[in-house]
């Protein structure tokens, strides 16, 4: 081992130099490539240390922005049966604790962060970086206290770091077909999901996109191709675990609600 940390986000290989690599490699096991892989970028971050994870997450998450070949979403996605649900939005709508409860339910995992969605196939790959979980979302599930346990480690600021395995999970590393695209909203309650216009996916797509202005057209065309093909819903998240539940139902089928005729595999007209 040669000491390098060489994290992977998006297919794109970035050496992180001037951290503590030793604590950090503790907790990014999910996202480090092998430390005599060749790097497309690096970033000097100086001394982070243990409490720097986040930091160095979000350092390496901006390096990969125009180098990444596919069109990045600031979301998060589970996996079930070779299909996945996406959350994308802006931090603090609950992404990553409706992340974490999902790999509860026996979802594997694509990210709690970023999703690189292809720009020929549609398909969406993962970066299964340990899971971000503010002192409220920890514990909501349960995870209060149990820093120290594999693969669960506090990173400062009051976040706890929690790797999938940790959830029961297995990190996705191929490329998976979109089936939802879901809006989480924490002010909302326990309510039923409810089905949105494929023009609000993409709305919402387009502003979750960390490169559009990239790729340019290619980047509207996949954003487009995605809300169009995959069903959305808007879903109240307040209560984490009946929003979970919720999640698995569309993906077997139970909890979807009927389509009115015509409308498409994105939602209701507009």
């Amino acid at each position: 081992m040669s000491g390098r940390l060489v994290v992977e986000v998006a297919g794109v290989s970035i050496e992180v130099v001037g951290a503590d690599t030793t604590a950090l490699r503790s907790v990014l096991g999910d996202v480090l490539t092998p430390d005599d892989a060749p790097a497309e970028r690096v970033v000097d971050l100086g001394d982070a240390g243990p409490s720097g994870v986040e930091t160095v997450l979000a350092a390496v998450a901006r390096a990969a922005v125009e180098p990444a070949r596919g069109l990045l979403l600031h979301a998060g996605a589970v996996v079930r049966d070779g299909r996945a649900v996406l959350f994308p939005g802006a931090s603090g709508q609950g992404k990553s604790t409706l992340t974490a409860a999902c790999l509860q339910q026996g979802f594997d995992y694509l990210s709690d962060e970023l999703v690189a969605v292809d720009l020929d196939t549609g398909t969406v790959t993962g970066w299964p970086r340990p899971l971000m979980l503010t002192p409220w979302s920890a514990a909501t599930l349960g995870l209060d206290g149990a820093d120290g346990a594999e693969g669960v480690a506090a990173v400062g600021a009051g976040k706890t770091a929690v790797a999938a395995a940790a959830l029961g999970a297995a990190p996705v590393r191929s490329s998976v077909e979109v089936a939802h695209v879901v809006l989480a909203r924490r002010d909302g309650g326990a309510a039923p999901p409810v089905p949105v216009a494929a023009g609000d996916v993409l709305r919402e797509v387009l502003a979750a996109s960390f490169n559009h202005y990239v790729h340019g057209a290619r980047a509207w065309q996949a954003a487009a191709r995605l809300a169009g093909s995959a069903h959305g819903w808007l879903l109240g998240v307040g209560d984490v675990a009946t929003a979970a539940d919720a999640v698995a139902a569309l993906l077997d089928g139970s909890g979807a609600a009927a389509w009115p005729e015509g409308s498409g595999a994105g939602g209701p007209p507009a």
